[in-house]
């Protein structure tokens, strides 16, 4: 990148194809959901349900806080992926699993490895990664594959 370059881009060092390798760790996400966080979230995504803004009714359906939307989860896993792997990734396709929700006073942890490398058909230099979300429970709440696209050199 150069002077032209957006300084918003700048900031995150671009990882070239070249140098990711099967099992390269992605340095870990933490995160402290906070209510107003939630609520945010859900009013970004136009996600006005009341399991995510509202304590009383989340509690009436069993559960223990107001609690992420899909989309704003799916964020997290994206961002996590994308912010290592540099501004001219592209995010090609993601598979999530969402196994339990993440609920406002939850601490965030997301982490991720590189799981696969290769070139597709059309000469694309991808790789897949691998993220696992916890809460501190005792199994993950969401796991994700991420295929990105990344520059070559």
């Amino acid at each position: 990148m150069d002077a032209s370059t957006p300084s918003n881009l700048r900031r995150y060092r671009q990882r070239l194809w070249t140098d990711v390798h099967v099992d390269d760790v992605l340095d870990p996400g933490v995160e402290t959901l906070d209510v107003e966080r939630v609520v945010m979230s859900a009013a970004a995504t136009l996600t006005y349900f009341g399991g995510h803004i509202d304590v009383e009714y989340a509690k009436s359906q069993g559960r223990k806080h107001i609690y992420l939307p899909t989309g704003a989860v799916v964020a997290f896993v994206d961002a996590h992926v994308c912010h290592w792997a540099g501004p001219e990734a592209f995010l090609v396709k993601r598979r999530v699993r969402m196994n339990d929700s993440v609920y406002a006073g939850d601490r965030l942890e997301v982490n991720g490895t590189v799981t696969k490398k290769w070139k597709d058909d059309s000469g694309r230099h991808l790789i897949e990664v691998a993220t696992v979300m916890t809460t501190g429970g005792p199994r993950p709440c969401v796991t994700a594959d991420s295929w990105i696209t990344l520059p070559a050199a």
